[in-house]
């Protein structure tokens, strides 16, 4: 029977493949953009259907472009795990050597104190694997870089968009939200007015930095929860990390749920415990990106983000035009 490790690489290409070739419609869930805008002269019915229709190119090269942006990203985690898979076999010859034995040795003598071999596994982990501040970075720098490449985009679709009406003699300013804070306060204010494209609960979806923080914010929740139910969590991670981000918080956790894990393999032959260290990583990679099957992972999220975002631009400047 073939490893996780070597088919569970498989699910997550579907997985990419099949959420960026189809997008996901979710009813009831129309974002709007309230965007400063100035239209010296307004267009007809008419008019706003045919530039509406000469601007769908436009559109739909933008949508394109943020799903390459977002599968740029999703690459560069899917070697951040493969990097981490090629730490299992170093992180198993330290766990299984002398010197994790005579450090399990000494925790069990009376009177000596406890806590020396997981702190030795914890500084494995981290030394041959990851350590919870690479995989923050490799997070929070995904969501930065989407942040600044999806305006560029925006920016670039707005510019043509103007040229075009310039041409007609329409002078169209629309601008895109840059500050992640004030998209913040937009989003929660458009939530509250529950208007007929009221958000709903995807309000925080004007600023993809909060839908990658969302989805890890919900990972951090089922980890602690399975933690909890273990009874095994191994060094102080959880506790000395609960933070109000929820990327810092998931990432504090994953190590406590990798060792709690692999703990009952610790004796296991070399050959054995990398796998199901390697195994342990494969298995979080597909959660991250898919989802647990009750909760969505970044896939699902970043696609319905994706078209949501799209149809607020489209949303924003048919109404801008018939104004």
């Amino acid at each position: 029977m073939p490893s996780l490790t070597r088919s569970l690489p498989i699910l997550i290409a579907v997985g990419i493949a099949g959420y960026w070739l189809v997008a996901i419609p979710r009813p009831g869930s129309v974002d709007r953009l309230d965007l400063p805008t100035t239209v010296r002269k307004a267009a007809t019915a008419d008019e706003v259907a045919r530039w509406m229709g000469g601007f769908s190119p436009y559109f739909d090269h933008a949508d394109a472009e943020i799903a390459s942006a977002v599968e740029t990203e999703i690459h560069g985690l899917d070697l951040f795990f493969e990097r981490a898979r090629r730490g299992a076999r170093p992180f198993a010859e330290t766990a299984l050597s002398f010197r994790s034995k005579w450090a399990l040795t000494v925790d069990a003598i009376p009177g000596t104190g406890s806590g020396r071999q997981e702190t030795l596994l914890r500084e494995a982990f981290e030394r041959h694997v990851f350590a919870d501040a690479d995989l923050e970075r490799q997070l929070t720098g995904m969501a930065t870089r989407l942040t600044a490449r999806i305006e560029g985009i925006e920016s670039e679709l707005l510019v043509t968009i103007r040229a075009d009406l310039a041409k007609a003699g329409i002078d169209f300013d629309l601008q895109t939200t840059r500050d992640a804070a004030a998209a913040r306060t937009q989003a929660q204010g458009l939530a509250s007015t529950a208007s007929a494209h009221s958000l709903a609960d995807d309000a925080a979806l004007l600023a993809v930095s909060l839908v990658i923080e969302r989805v890890l914010r919900n990972l951090a929740t089922r980890i602690a929860a399975r933690l909890g139910s273990s009874g095994v969590v191994i060094g102080a991670g959880a506790s000395a990390s609960v933070v109000s981000c929820g990327v810092s918080l998931a990432a504090a956790l994953v190590i406590d749920q990798v060792l709690s894990t692999i703990w009952d393999r610790i004796q296991d032959p070399t050959g054995t415990l990398e796998q199901a260290l390697s195994d342990q990583m494969t298995l979080l990679q597909v959660e991250i990106l898919l989802g647990d099957g009750q909760t969505d992972g970044l896939l699902p999220q970043l696609a319905r983000w994706r078209e949501a975002r799209i149809r607020s631009l489209r949303d924003a400047v048919t109404q801008q035009l018939g104004e």
